[in-house]
């Protein structure tokens, strides 16, 4: 679980590398996120060289302080499944997307839970692993 205000990183190659939980969407009077949750985030630190395919104006999209929307993919809290196993990640990361569910990234930097490839497809299609 992710509480607001949390800092997180971006596991995608768009550029920023932290950002900060600001609001949880889709999801009323609760103040957590969970794996496959949609939130409101601010970037805190920009990395220009991880987001070198970009073009000026989505460059200029990306600065330090603007807000985003990002799909919670890793927490550090244990996560069980299904099958009633239980998952967890050494670190907590979003991918930001747009107001389509669309990630603005062309690839991932690291594996992804199932969970938010099923749910989200257009994710889960740019990473190279699904665990």
């Amino acid at each position: 679980m992710l509480v607001v205000g949390s800092y997180v990183e971006c596991v995608d190659d768009i550029g920023a590398v932290s950002a900060q939980i600001l609001k949880v969407k889709h999801v009323r009077n609760r103040k957590f996120a969970r794996i496959g949750d949609i939130v409101l985030v601010t970037i805190k630190t920009v990395n220009k060289n991880r987001g070198f395919f970009l073009d000026k104006k989505k460059a200029k999209k990306l600065m330090k302080g603007t807000l985003h929307r990002g799909v919670v993919v890793y927490t550090k809290q244990k996560f069980s499944r299904m099958d009633k196993s239980l998952l967890s990640f050494s670190k907590n990361g979003i991918v930001l997307v747009n107001k389509s569910s669309y990630p603005y990234a062309k690839r991932l930097r690291s594996p992804l839970p199932w969970e938010v490839a099923v749910k989200y497809p257009f994710v889960g299609s740019l990473s190279k692993m699904i665990l």
